[in-house]
């Protein structure tokens, strides 16, 4: 809200997500570059800026994401487990690196087959949800 020159962000007092007003809004950017938690992105149609509602407490991000790795989590939490995973993130492009150097590529490829198992499990779950929901 802070980074908007055009003071076109404004945060709920009921629920607390933000909400862009789109006549003041001139789609700057500032605010998508400011905002740490990444809840600010470009329209892909006009020139403003869109924020996450949170679906109204049901974000569906968190719900259809594949890999299971997105949980609404509050701010003192958010930001310890931002700093876990930057202070993993270099061991891990590390290790990468090094499976890379010496061609150990069934490893990555198991690993990525793993990933791919379990976005298609996902994904057939939530097929299957919604044609639930559809015949009811």
């Amino acid at each position: 809200m802070k980074a908007c020159p055009e003071k076109a962000i404004v945060q709920s007092d009921a629920n607390g997500v933000l909400i862009v007003d789109e006549r003041k809004c001139k789609g700057c950017d500032w605010c998508i570059q400011a905002c740490q938690y990444g809840g600010l992105a470009l329209h892909p149609d006009k020139i403003l800026a869109i924020a996450c509602d949170l679906c109204d407490g049901e974000p569906k991000c968190v719900e259809f994401c594949p890999e299971e790795a997105l949980e609404l989590s509050d701010d003192s939490d958010a930001e310890r487990k931002w700093k876990a995973a930057l202070e993993k993130l270099p061991s891990e492009i590390e290790k990468l690196a090094n499976m890379a150097k010496k061609k150990e590529w069934s490893q990555i490829l198991a690993e990525a087959e793993e990933r791919a198992k379990k976005t298609s499990q996902k994904l057939e779950a939530i097929n299957k949800r919604q044609r639930f929901s559809k015949k009811n």
